[in-house]
């Protein structure tokens, strides 16, 4: 008997996949480089999580946590083999407008928690490039960073509690939804970033704070020298205001499209953009 029929015994055949087209589909990441696992679990509920981790352990099968897929690292790649956990269906998301908290489960998208925090004039800043995406459990995994971090942090500035699985299968709970929690040793920042290495996430309690009453965006253009930017850059340190993210690129010619819609082209520039 092979560690994945001893795994359909353990929880069922319907939360287990052999299926090729589920096996290929949660082989990568867009690092986009393949590693079939042996089987792929779509648990139902936490206690069945633990009883995966359980059996993994004591058969010495790797387990490898996955949600959207969209990271570009190569860190959910079952490298290994052995069995997937797939979060992606774990959705669950509540907000507490009172408190500015979220609730959430790991497969819910930036995005979506995003929005829902706008219905009550509240936002979560984190933002990875991919927020259509990226999965909180996965940016929890990572202390995504993203465009928005000169000004707002990362990931880890806005978590308050965890909660998941050991490897061997225990569950645990780091830190609680108050804003003052100093008892004890701060395992939950330890897990933030461990990508996966100390334990499986099943659960995040988030901090939301006042949405902006405007998000601007704009650009700035300059010739390709060396001190300019540097010395217009100068009245946008935090000390004045700090925008939410700024790109540079360097486009030669810039052509743009003038209020006519005619092509204007500029010579070589560094341009700068601005969002607030």
């Amino acid at each position: 008997m092979t560690s994945t029929d001893k795994l359909r015994q353990v929880i069922g055949e319907a939360s287990v996949s052999v299926a090729e087209d589920v096996l290929f589909r949660s082989s990568m990441d867009n690092l986009r480089l393949s590693r079939l696992p042996d089987a792929v679990v779509f648990p139902r509920d936490e206690e069945m999580v633990g009883q995966v981790l359980r059996l993994a352990n004591e058969l010495s099968v790797p387990v490898t946590a996955r949600g959207a897929g969209s990271a570009t690292t190569g860190a959910t790649t079952p490298w290994h083999g052995g069995w997937v956990l797939d979060f992606s269906q774990w959705q669950q998301l509540h907000i507490d407008p009172v408190s500015q908290m979220a609730y959430v489960q790991p497969g819910v998208t930036v995005q979506a928690l995003d929005q829902a925090a706008l219905k009550h004039g509240l936002t979560y800043p984190p933002d990875p490039g991919s927020a259509k995406y990226a999965t909180i459990g996965g940016t929890l995994a990572c202390n995504a960073g993203g465009l928005r971090g000169a000004k707002y942090g990362v990931t880890r500035d806005y978590v308050y509690a965890l909660e998941g699985f050991l490897p061997t299968g225990e569950f645990v709970r780091w830190g609680a939804g108050v804003k003052k929690y100093v008892s004890g040793y701060n395992m939950r920042d330890l897990w933030i970033g461990s990508e996966g290495t100390l334990g499986v996430i099943t659960g995040a309690v988030l901090k939301l704070i006042p949405a902006p009453e405007s998000r601007q965006t704009f650009f700035v253009r300059f010739l390709l020298t060396k001190s300019v930017p540097c010395v217009q850059l100068k009245p946008f340190s935090p000390s004045a205001c700090c925008p939410a993210h700024w790109n540079f690129s360097i486009v030669s010619p810039l052509y743009v499209l003038n209020a006519c819609g005619n092509a204007v082209c500029f010579p070589d520039m560094q341009v700068v953009r601005f969002c607030w």
